[in-house]
């Protein structure tokens, strides 16, 4: 196919032509390797684009609306065709045929960040949820694989500060990652997680993000990539807000993560340190020596977050030794500046269940209570019950993954050379790459 002819694209597109919706996988991946080629010629020609969309139905032609969005998206820089892609984007993706869609799951999965991304730019992130929403139900072998469209959304949902659809989103646990069938790159599931973490963040919900943050840092990896630097900074202030202390590095973190990351975030772990001391002036000095730092990173109001829950934890503390406290006494002791503050953290504190404590007004005293709950109500059975099928879940997995890997060729294959060699190396010998390739 010559590339330098537009017309040998629409050659192409007219000859293929299946009933709407009905092409199979074998014709669609036919298909897209008759287009394949095509993609330089028509990056170039933008402008001749347009008429072409109108001449074909996007359930019937998928894959050629894939190819001109492509070529529309790579010159979304210009705000004509960017208003285009989004456009034609938000049409494609209600109508597409997802069999022909599947046959090129990468260009597909550009298409869609390159529509967030303008999306973005636009200011136009919470519209876009509904047709990523689309995107990603379209693109998904099944609920619980992960794909380059889930990370669209979830980026869709912090930018417009949706949290609570995100939320939504994320009580579908993911277990299967096949770059084959959905694009599926190592950034992606980086930042899979990483967004995940914005969105519990975003919830209030700091022990979930830390989570979410210990599976980005965890991750396996050869070089320390700036998604896992601005993890470890959100994982150092989260679980000060979560824990009360700086966590350290999950174990089976990579050695070469475990030795560099430190110092790219030296500032959050002085903070760190400043924290642990649990004196507040020294928190708040080092809070302003790095407050620039910290806006630049974007992280400055979880460090604000930081030093309230340092006062928080005070307070906490206090339950531990008295029954019964004046709120001047409580101010003092959490290094507070009023009374009336002091009232404020604890009618926080009471609404959110960190503490249980009446308050009485009149006399400026707090009674500490126990916590009333003695989980044996039927509402903590049940959270029990489903935390436990939860696990069993899990473990099957486990299992089963286990079971599948020790039957994979190239495991098997590794693990033999690793015996029949292994000896030897341990011990500084030679290998002999030449017998070797005998066997």
């Amino acid at each position: 196919m010559a590339e330098e002819d537009l017309e040998s694209f629409l050659s192409a597109v007219r000859a293929f032509d299946p009933s709407p919706g009905a092409a199979t996988m074998e014709q669609a991946r036919a298909f897209d390797r008759e287009l394949s080629g095509t993609e330089d010629v028509l990056a170039r020609k933008p402008h001749e684009l347009l008429p072409i969309f109108e001449l074909h139905h996007v359930q019937h032609k998928t894959l050629a609306w894939l190819y001109l969005l492509e070529a529309v998206g790579k010159n979304a820089s210009q705000a004509i065709y960017e208003r285009m892609l989004v456009d034609k984007f938000q049409t494609f993706v209600r109508n597409c045929c997802q069999v022909q869609l599947k046959a090129n799951p990468t260009k597909f999965s550009y298409v869609t960040r390159t529509y967030t991304q303008a999306m973005v730019r636009a200011g136009c992130a919470r519209r876009a949820i509904l047709y990523l929403q689309v995107a990603v139900e379209k693109a998904r072998p099944s609920e619980e694989h992960l794909t380059p469209e889930a990370v669209d959304l979830l980026l869709a949902c912090v930018v417009s500060k949706c949290y609570s659809y995100g939320r939504r989103f994320l009580t579908q646990a993911v277990y299967e990652v096949d770059p084959g069938k959905t694009g599926c790159t190592a950034s992606d599931v980086l930042l899979y997680f990483y967004y995940s973490a914005l969105v519990f963040v975003g919830e209030k919900k700091f022990h979930e993000a830390k989570c979410h943050l210990r599976q980005v840092l965890g991750m396996p990896a050869t070089v320390v990539s700036a998604i896992v630097v601005e993890a470890y900074k959100k994982f150092i202030l989260v679980s000060l807000i979560s824990e009360g202390t700086m966590e350290s590095l999950p174990k089976y973190t990579s050695n070469v993560v475990q030795r560099q990351l430190k110092g790219f975030a030296t500032e959050y772990i002085a903070l760190a340190d400043a924290y642990k001391r649990k004196q507040t002036q020294l928190l708040l000095e080092e809070v302003e020596s790095y407050r620039s730092l910290f806006k630049k990173d974007g992280n400055y109001g979880l460090v604000k977050q930081c030093v309230s829950s340092l006062y928080r934890s005070k307070i906490q503390r206090l339950t531990n030794t008295y029954l019964t406290l004046s709120l001047r006494d409580i101010a003092k002791a959490a290094e507070l500046g009023t009374e009336k503050e002091a009232e404020e953290y604890l009618l926080r504190m009471i609404e959110n269940q960190e503490i249980f404590a009446k308050i009485d007004q009149r006399e400026g005293m707090v009674h500490f209570q126990e916590n009333p709950d003695n989980f044996s109500s039927q509402a903590s059975l049940q959270k029990l019950d489903g935390v436990l099928r939860k696990l069993k879940d899990v473990v099957g997995r486990i299992h089963q993954t286990d079971h599948n890997v020790s039957l994979d060729k190239n495991f098997v294959s590794k693990m033999l050379m690793k015996d029949k060699f292994g000896s030897l190396l341990e011990e500084g010998g030679v290998l002999d790459t030449a017998a070797f390739a005998q066997d």
